[in-house]
């Protein structure tokens, strides 16, 4: 029978705290991002001891020459960026449900959410380049299509 516990975990940025269930968190820990601070950081359960890999790595597929298939990997930069943009734009929601219903009512979208964008455009220009960020609509067409639903704010 295995026991879970609850213990705390805080943002190594802005200090917020969150209960997490040391059962949800894997083998190796987990990376959360704060719901305050939108910092993402490691989570690990307390006093379990991880074995850490001592050999070294067999070479990689890269190494070797060929490439392993990845199923679930997006080869092309622009798939990445358009999905990276949707999982951070949805994030926006799913962390401030309650801030965000009341910005529809009220139509403040754009100013309620200011600081939410600056961070994500942030994160996903740090993710995906100046390049493909700055040359491209993914992350203002996300905003429109799924944080203004359907509406042309950004």
């Amino acid at each position: 029978m295995t026991f879970h516990t609850v213990f705390t975990v805080r943002c190594p940025a802005c200090s917020a705290r969150y209960p997490v269930d040391s059962g949800k968190v894997p083998e190796g820990g987990v990376r959360a991002r704060c719901g305050k601070c939108a910092k993402i950081f490691l989570v690990e359960v307390p006093g379990v001891r991880v074995r850490r890999r001592t050999a070294p790595a067999a070479p990689s597929s890269r190494q070797r020459g060929t490439e392993a298939p990845r199923p679930f990997a997006v080869a092309d930069a622009a798939d990445r960026a358009a999905r990276l943009a949707r999982v951070l734009v949805s994030d926006m929601i799913r962390y401030h449900r309650d801030r965000y219903d009341r910005a529809l009512e009220r139509g403040t979208l754009r100013e309620d959410f200011a600081e939410e964008i600056r961070r994500s455009w942030s994160e996903y220009v740090r993710r995906v380049g100046e390049d493909v960020a700055h040359d491209s609509r993914y992350f203002q067409d996300e905003l429109n299509a799924t944080l203004a639903r359907g509406e042309r704010l950004f």
